[in-house]
């Protein structure tokens, strides 16, 4: 029997609009906005019993702007009274709910041309040809999640994991190489070295991207999603070979971080040069990032070279080292920063 989980989720969504470009994949939402989350638990679900397990929940994301709801429900009561039903085609593009039903389903290699757009900015490493990494992720489907809004539907994200220990072609050993170069710039510089040379060390990539500004809330089940099943597939693969690589003891976590600089208000206007820029925290792109970050035995960074000059954006790419055994507090951390339980069973 499969143990595979799929979560349905659906959100209504106010004022959003998808927005995608070779540098980020990102949908925006208006600056006015003020956006609150109301969830519901379903579980009523009539899911297969063949894919799902019995307490499978269909986790239902209603998403709903406080501004509006007075108005909107003003609006509502006069169409009633007029015996009309609000028409779509009539709106002036404002204030507008699009429903997403988001779904999580196994990669399969129909999705490849919608999955290389989300590559073009996971790594910064010049020259890297990742198509055999991206055939490998779409013929793992034991393993691994694409993120749409049904089955032959958009792609907004995915999550999966490589065994670099074992596969080593050709993106991947390029791959080690620069994480290798770029650590040499650290206190540690010989850390990941020695990692990757450890053959006692089956270590796991894991490769995620996905549109910002997506739901916080698809983060826990995302994240539980991926170990659970490299758990399962520890038992369940066909082969001792293939359960054995799935058997980690630590997982390298690729990630991109962000800060905003500012003017300072002595500067020259026309000088834009960093050392007279005051700079902001640092920002991850993905929620549950910092909660890998706390996790990580070892992590540092490289700036990304800009697209323009003088940007007041930085990007920064950034590499985590994270032991086996501490999964299990990034998993209890990303549910618990969004109020959201965990089941016992799936706690290892």
């Amino acid at each position: 029997m499969s143990k595979k989980r799929k979560n349905k989720m659906k959100f209504e969504i106010e004022n959003i609009s998808k927005q995608n470009s070779n540098s980020d994949l990102q949908t925006n939402l208006p600056e006015d906005s003020n956006i609150n989350t109301k969830i519901e638990i379903d579980t009523d679900s009539d899911t297969d019993s063949d894919s799902f397990n019995e307490d499978e929940m269909v986790h239902r994301i209603e998403m709903f702007s406080l501004e509006d709801e007075k108005e909107k429900g003003k609006e509502k009561e006069k169409e009633k009274e007029k015996g009309k039903e609000l028409n779509s085609d009539e709106s002036d593009g404002e204030n507008e709910d699009i429903l997403v039903d988001f779904e999580f389903f196994d990669p399969k290699p129909e999705d490849e041309t919608q999955i290389i757009p989300f590559f073009q900015n996971w790594i910064d490493i010049k020259n890297l040809d990742l198509d055999g990494i991206i055939q490998f992720i779409l013929h793992q489907t034991r393993v691994g999640t694409v993120i749409k809004n049904g089955e032959n539907g958009d792609i907004f994200g995915f999550i999966s994991v490589i065994n670099i220990s074992k596969y080593k072609m050709n993106s991947v050993e390029k791959i080690i190489e620069s994480i290798i170069e770029k650590s040499q710039k650290t206190p540690k510089k010989n850390f990941m070295k020695m990692l990757f040379a450890n053959p006692k060390k089956q270590i796991g990539l894991i490769v995620s991207n996905r549109i910002i500004n997506l739901p916080l809330e698809l983060a826990p089940p995302l994240t539980r999603g991926l170990f659970d099943e490299i758990s399962w597939a520890t038992e369940d693969e066909p082969t001792e070979e293939l359960r054995n690589s799935f058997k980690f003891t630590d997982y390298i976590y690729v990630t991109r971080a962000f800060r905003e600089f500012e003017m300072e208000k002595n500067s020259v206007k026309k000088s834009r040069k960093t050392k007279n820029l005051s700079k902001s925290e640092l920002y991850y792109t993905k929620f549950e990032d910092e909660f890998y970050l706390k996790a990580s035995q070892f992590h540092f960074m490289w700036p990304i070279p800009p697209k323009e000059e003088n940007p007041i954006t930085h990007y920064y790419q950034v590499v985590m080292v994270i032991p086996q055994n501490k999964l299990p507090s990034i998993r209890k951390q990303v549910h618990e920063a969004l109020g959201m339980e965990e089941e016992e069973e799936n706690k290892n």
